[in-house]
């Protein structure tokens, strides 16, 4: 094989990822003794991987031999001055924008991949610098050029670029639709190059806060790297890992591999990252001073340096002198993330002055920056204002921060993604709610309890496309899980790794969604909230979660108090025991003496629960009452605690999305079309299903229903019904569902239709319970349909005997009928209930009331 072959095998590994096999070819190159023009062209592309495996300055050393040599064709000095400007880049220096400005003059325009290499990088650093609009057009020409020269990785390598653009720009969907479009090409091409796809991807899961999906993908890329000895991207993984576990709140872990990762850059003489690095470990030390020790924290402190932990005046001179090398190479969002570094550590170390005068201009708000860069950037200017004594300015900060956040959600349309958002800003939440509640006003806390929860809650429209992949996914989903199900032999383990890939396809299908914002953003301030609770003479219950310990805000139409309560802890143990009796109680019919001993068991636990949730003489009498619980608390059964019985109790996420909701809450009307399903396997479902019909004569009631026909009446109708069994899922809430006759009707269906009933009645088991989510969100059937607009929402929290269901469910439809709305109807129905029978563990989720 010539030179000028094995330099062009080597290009075409090295493109591939292939670094080990194309300096071998390179070496083989040089060792044929070329002509000086070859000889040049060879050491350009060695110079490339000296940078990345030895290090900068023998890379440019290379460079410079072939700068220095006479007689150079242009495209030859063309291409030195692009792969000059890569080594620069990759190492941080300064000079990488002037090397590629120059290569883009120098090149023939004929020279399509040395011209697409050079607008490629010199968009990233344009995007390093935050200056979106003119990496855009580096990456639109470097997309050009890849379509022209029919460059299928430089195609996918564009796109991949310009949906980083999109995610600096916060459109997480548009980010992610871009990145899974390329993934397989990149993948196909080699691992190394669908591993950097893969934490590009990551970025964005850390943006849109699923950080446990991010964890997994960068610990996978880091193993790929590793294997084909990539260190400076295996660097980079690192890097973004620590990132990811300091959002998690896991400093020990973040230090780790920051410093792991400075260790890999400084390494390969990559300065300015390796700084990048040692300005994480710094942000990861000051948060580990605060952090509450977690499981498994002696085994991240063995893998640590043996130093002594440094104090918040040592790391904020170590920030500054960071700050400070970062703008010698114009590294504006570097040195803006380090002076707030400064700040933060002064502001730890109670230096207010110094803490100002240390963040400067960082404290600005600046074009381009993420959400998560403002969210921080909001987060201690009120820490500042609050330590100079400027509680009002503190306030405008957590409302703005807040303010902002919810116009992003608004532009997600997938529910798992507007629950996970919450992660970034749950800090702030709960320092606002810790000092609302030192300052004693009881107003205020309940303000900064409406502002920083339930994001998800605050349905916008959403853009639904027609997708027919997730369609087909989601009909395989359906086979496999029924033929599970009624299955007489254990599952195929092949059938439940391909369910739970199904699952995870469809999930992350799902986050492509967009929502289009919501022009009413904002909460609702107390006296609307006042004015709509006292018309019905109720009160308004709001329970927060503050260092573990539950706290009550009660509202009325005479004032706002607030009231300690017990630990967050005990509370929801209680609640799982009483769960645990209910679905006993509803199972198997128990000899007389061992249900004695459960009944005892569940009055027991309801007591408990009663003494730890409710703050008693402020919630006497018998008027509606609105909870918003902590997410936490989903599992209760509210109805079933001794002081709630026949009481009319709805549960709403906030008191500003039950008042979004109350449009829909109004009596039934006689003319309302009323949708009834009837799922496989119910000892009472068809006398259920027959006198619901017979409540509304104009009900549509289908038996042996479909999930077709459920989600075609879902679509048409003013009240939907559905008597079939329930399954929960904790760990894919989403993929909860109702068992209809070709099986499973999930949750993941039912969110972003185009109409939805005003009422819902799940009588199946367990379809109210929710699962916890950062940042004090709940994920589950009930979530998906109150946010896909559902008025209100009537399901269980834990399993219902048949026959107290069916019982319930015509009870409630008669009062429905008889003008009720839906959360004193069902309170009616609850209280008519014989006390021998099981219990019935019915909720009303949303605006019931």
């Amino acid at each position: 094989m010539s030179a000028e072959e094995l330099l062009e095998r080597a290009i075409s590994l090295a493109a591939r990822g292939d670094d080990r096999e194309a300096r071998r070819l390179t070496e083989r190159a040089l060792d044929s003794s070329p002509s000086p023009d070859l000889r040049a062209r060879i050491l350009v592309h060695e110079a490339y991987h000296r940078a990345r495996t030895d290090s900068v300055g023998a890379a440019l050393a290379l460079l410079d031999e072939v700068e220095a040599t006479s007689g150079l064709r242009p495209s030859v000095l063309g291409r030195a001055a692009v792969n000059r400007g890569l080594v620069l880049f990759q190492s941080g220096t300064t000079g990488a924008l002037a090397a590629f400005d120059r290569a883009l003059r120098v090149l023939p325009p004929v020279e399509f991949d040395a011209r697409f290499v050079a607008h490629l990088n010199r968009g990233a650093v344009h995007l390093e610098a935050r200056r979106l609009t003119a990496a855009r057009r580096d990456f639109r020409s470097a997309l050009s050029l890849a379509q022209r020269g029919h460059d299928e990785p430089g195609i996918a390598m564009s796109s991949a670029n310009l949906a980083y653009v999109l995610m600096l720009g916060d459109d997480l969907p548009g980010a992610l639709r871009e990145l899974d479009a390329v993934a397989p090409v990149l993948s196909r091409l080699s691992p190394v190059l669908g591993a950097k796809c893969v934490v590009n991807r990551a970025e964005v899961l850390l943006a849109a806060g699923l950080l446990d999906e991010a964890v997994e993908d960068l610990r996978g890329a880091a193993r790929t790297f590793g294997a084909h000895g990539d260190v400076f991207e295996q660097a980079e993984a690192e890097h973004l890992l620590g990132r990811v576990h300091l959002a998690l709140g896991e400093a020990g872990e973040a230090l780790r591999l920051a410093t792991s990762a400075g260790d890999r850059f400084a390494s390969r003489g990559a300065a300015v990252r390796a700084a990048r690095s040692r300005c994480l470990s710094l942000q990861a030390e000051l948060a580990r001073r605060g952090e509450t020790p977690r499981p498994g924290d002696a085994a991240t402190a063995a893998t640590l340096p043996d130093v002594p932990p440094r104090t918040p005046q040592q790391v904020a001179t170590a920030a500054q002198a960071l700050a400070d090398t970062f703008a010698a190479h114009h590294l504006t969002h570097d040195e803006r993330s380090a002076r707030l570094l400064v700040a933060e550590a002064l502001l730890e170390a109670g230096e207010v002055e110094r803490a100002r005068s240390g963040a400067g201009d960082a404290l600005r708000r600046h074009r381009g920056e993420a959400s998560v860069d403002r969210l921080r950037v909001h987060r201690l200017r009120a820490r500042l204002a609050l330590a100079e004594g400027h509680d009002e300015i503190a306030d405008a900060e957590l409302r703005s921060a807040f303010r902002h956040l919810r116009r992003r959600v608004g532009l997600l349309g997938s529910l798992e993604l507007r629950t996970a958002m919450a992660v970034h800003a749950q800090q702030m939440a709960q320092a606002a709610v810790e000092r609302a509640l030192e300052r004693d006003r009881p107003g205020d806390v309940l303000t900064v309890a409406e502002a920083t929860r339930g994001l998800s809650a605050r349905p916008s429209p959403v853009t639904r496309r027609r997708d027919p992949q997730a369609a087909a996914w989601l009909e395989e989903l359906r086979q496999i899980r029924t033929a599970v199900t009624r299955s007489e032999t254990a599952a195929d383990p092949r059938d439940t790794e391909r369910a739970h890939e199904l699952e995870k396809l469809l999930r992350e299908r799902a986050w492509h969604s967009e929502g289009r914002g919501d022009p009413e953003a904002g909460q609702a301030e107390v006296p609307q909230i006042q004015a709509a609770v006292g018309e019905q003479g109720g009160a308004l219950l709001t329970l927060l979660a503050v260092r573990a310990r539950l706290v009550a805000v009660v509202l009325r139409a005479d004032g706002v108090s607030t009231h300690p309560l017990g630990p967050l802890p005990e509370a929801v143990a209680a609640a799982r025991a009483v769960r645990a009796d209910l679905d006993v109680l509803a199972g198997a019919r128990l000899p007389a003496p061992m249900a004695a001993v459960v009944r005892a068991s569940l009055q027991h636990g309801l007591d408990r629960l009663g003494r730890l949730l409710l703050p008693g003489p402020a919630l006497a009498g018998d008027g509606p009452l609105l909870l918003s619980p902590s997410a936490a608390l989903a599992l209760v059964p509210w109805g079933l605690l001794p002081p709630l019985r026949g009481r009319t109790v709805t549960v709403s996420p906030t008191a500003t999305s039950w008042l979004r909701g109350r449009a829909r809450t109004r009596p039934v009307s006689s003319e309302a079309l009323v949708g009834v399903v009837l799922g496989p396997g119910l000892e009472h479902g068809r006398r259920e299903v027959r006198a619901v019909g017979e409540v509304w004569p104009g009900a549509e009631v289908v038996e042996a229903a479909t999930s077709a026909d459920a989600l075609r009446l879902v679509g048409r109708c003013d009240v939907f019904h559905a008597s079939a069994h329930g399954v929960h899922e904790p760990q894919s809430p989403l993929f909860s569902h109702l068992v209809m006759a070709d099986g499973p009707l999930f949750g993941h269906e039912l969110h972003g239709l185009a109409r939805v009933p005003g009422h819902v009645v799940l009588s199946a088991c367990e379809l109210g319970c929710a699962e916890t989510r950062p940042g004090d969100e709940r994920l589950g059937m009930t979530a998906a349909l109150l946010a896909a607009g559902v008025g209100s929402v009537v399901a269980g929290v834990a399993r219902v005997d048949d026959q107290v269901s069916a019982r319930v469910a015509a009870a409630h439809h008669r009062g429905l009928a008889a003008g009720l709305v839906p959360a004193q109807a069902l309170a009616a129905a609850l209280a008519a209930e014989p006390d021998e029978a099981p219990p019935a563990p019915f909720v009303c989720f949303g605006s019931g009331w």
